[in-house]
Order: structure tokens, then sequence, then C-alpha cells
């Protein structure tokens, strides 16, 4: 026991302090190399391969010992799920709150709020570094339980969602969330407080999205794809997660019924509505967050947070400029929690 306690003696003083999951620091310590090296090793390997060196990175946390242990423990799972918080936050980073052009090209109030809260996040990760010393193992014990309660509950409505399609999964996140803050509150002194918190904060933001965007978590995951040619077809198409096609470009009017409405859904995910070329097209888009584009003439694109608009295009638009008598009128309601909202021609493309 001597000889493995004399290496976690080494890895404590040759990494200094934990950046993640102490993955390069364990390494270091065990083939006497820079903590620093091993690092640049890992970004290298994580730039060429992203996924499987991420992957390989997760079981190295999950399964190599630290501090001279013997045996994985508490302090693994601790490591773990530092790391997937890491992919979660930059995930977060680059995908929600991307800071390109197109956020900076809206008002203060968007992009000042987009940069304010990504740049938070990242502050929190890289001022949440581990200290190398030994932690106790009862600490470690209570991050892992403190982050259980948030994890298991986002498992069990994914679990939900792909086996129950139809079920009211948005309403059973709100009970969720609700059930979650009565437990942080009851049971506050046995847990990590900073830890809870965090693991309940992915669960808030998808509720926050679908409720700016007035999406919903039904309809299963996975891709739709409809194509209705009379207005006798069913209206709503919806996907919890997935892409949703609405191809209303065959579509052709009932008789004596020029008027019909259709909804596309996705409460994470794309939705695609493409008008056809003889109809007068109303579209009301809502996004919780994510972006817009239509590509008739190229109308225009649009990123933002809670995003609503209401987009009329007529048979001429739709058709390139031809001069076409409008045959039938759409009314189409397109939302999205997080995700795209595409809205094209048949003789048009658009890219999101």
């Amino acid at each position: 026991m001597s000889a493995f306690a004399g290496i976690g003696d080494e890895a404590a003083a040759a990494s200094g302090r934990w950046v993640l999951a102490g993955v390069a620091a364990e390494l270091a310590a065990r083939l006497r190399a820079s903590p620093t090296f091993i690092r640049v090793l890992i970004l290298i390997a994580a730039y060429l391969q992203f996924w499987p060196a991420f992957g390989i990175y997760c079981v190295a946390a999950l399964v190599l010992p630290h501090d001279g242990r013997r045996l994985p423990d508490w302090s693994n799972l601790v490591g773990l799920l530092r790391a997937l918080a890491l992919m979660g936050v930059a995930v977060v980073g680059l995908g929600t709150l991307s800071l390109d052009d197109s956020v900076f090209n809206q008002s203060p109030p968007v992009w000042i709020a987009f940069g304010g809260v990504e740049l938070l996040l990242w502050l929190v990760v890289l001022d949440s570094r581990r200290p190398a010393q030994a932690v106790p193992a009862h600490e470690d014990r209570r991050v892992v339980l403190s982050a259980a309660p948030p994890v298991a509950a986002a498992l069990a409505l994914a679990a939900v969602m792909e086996l129950f399609p139809q079920a009211p999964v948005g309403r059973l996140l709100d009970l969720v969330l609700i059930v979650l803050g009565l437990l942080g509150w009851v049971q506050g002194q046995r847990l990590n407080t900073r830890v809870y918190t965090a693991a309940c904060l992915p669960l808030g933001l998808v509720a926050l999205l679908l409720a700016g965007g007035g999406a919903r978590l039904a309809g299963g995951v996975g891709k739709l794809i409809a194509t209705p040619t009379s207005v006798r077809a069913g209206h709503d198409y919806t996907r919890a997660v997935g892409f949703v096609q609405l191809d209303l470009g065959r579509l052709r009017p009932g008789s004596g019924q020029r008027t019909s409405h259709w909804s596309a859904n996705a409460g994470i995910g794309t939705v695609q509505i493409v008008v056809p070329a003889d109809a007068l097209t109303t579209v009301h888009v809502a996004i919780g967050s994510g972006n817009l584009s239509w590509a008739q003439l190229r109308f225009g694109h649009a990123q933002a947070f809670m995003l609503t608009r209401t987009i009329q295009i007529t048979p001429s638009q739709a058709s390139g400029g031809a001069a076409l008598r409008a045959r039938q009128r759409l009314t189409v309601d397109a939302t999205v929690g997080r995700g795209c909202v595409e809205i094209e021609s048949v003789s048009s493309q658009a890219f999101c």
C-alpha cells in the first residue's frame, strides 16, 4: 500500500490541481511526465477524432484510481460528472449561445444576454477546478448523490419520451422541476447545493425554451416526413426530439374549401415547411432559442432567444417571381423549443 501512496503523493506534487477529471494528472504521475504535456496530447487527440477521444477520456476518468488508491471510488464518478458537465457547457456555448455575427447583429438586449450567459458558464467551469490533494471519500460521495436525482429524472423523462410518444412529457418536466425544487429545499443540508443546482439547470433551461417557443415534448423521437395531398389529412405533426418536414407542395384544396390550417412542432430539433407555389401562405413561427431561415427570394435569416415571427408568402414569391393566382390559403404554425425553423418553396432551398 505504501508504494501506491507514493504514487499518489507524486501525483499531487506533479499536477498541482485537477483541471477537469484528473486523468492527465494521474497519468503524468504514473508515467513520470509533465501533466501539461499529457494535456496537450489529449487536446491533439480530441482535435483529430473528438468523440473517440472524449469517450476514451470518460472511460479513463471512470476507471483510473486517484490519489494512490488501488481501485476506482467515488472520486472517479466525480471526475466523470465533471467531464460530462464540461461537454454540456461546450454544447450550450457553441450551439444555443453561439457568439457569431447573427447574434451580434441583434439588438444589445439579445447579444448582451447571450454573451453574459456563455461567459458565466465558462467562468464557472474554469473556476471549479478540483484540488489535486486527496479529498475525503464522503465528500465525493455527497457530490455524486447530489447530482443523482436530477440526472435520474432526466434519464427517466428521456425513456418516457421514447417509449410513450403521446405522453405529455412537457407537463411531466414541469412536475419534475417542482419535485426537485422541494427536494432541494427539504434536503438542503445533506446535499451539495452547488452541484445539485448545476445538475438541475439543464432541465430548467429545456423547460424555459419550450415555454418560449410554445413547443411540446410529445410525438416521440426521430424523423417525421409528411406530404399531405388533401386538406382532410392530419393537420398536426409533432416530434419531441428530431426532424419534422411538412411538405405542402402537393396539397390540393378540397371542393368548396380553400383555407386550411396546419401545425408542425419540434421540442428540440428542426421544423421544415415547404409551401406550394399556388397558395397564399401565412406562417406563424415561434422559437424558444435558435434559427429561422426563409429562402423565398432570400428574404432573410434571424437568430434570437424567444423569437416570434409572422411571415406571409405570396404565390409570386413562392414561385420565384412568376405571376400565379392563389388557389388556396394556408396558415401554418411552426414551433420549436430549441432548434431551427426552415421555410422554403417548391423551387428554392433554405439553409439554417
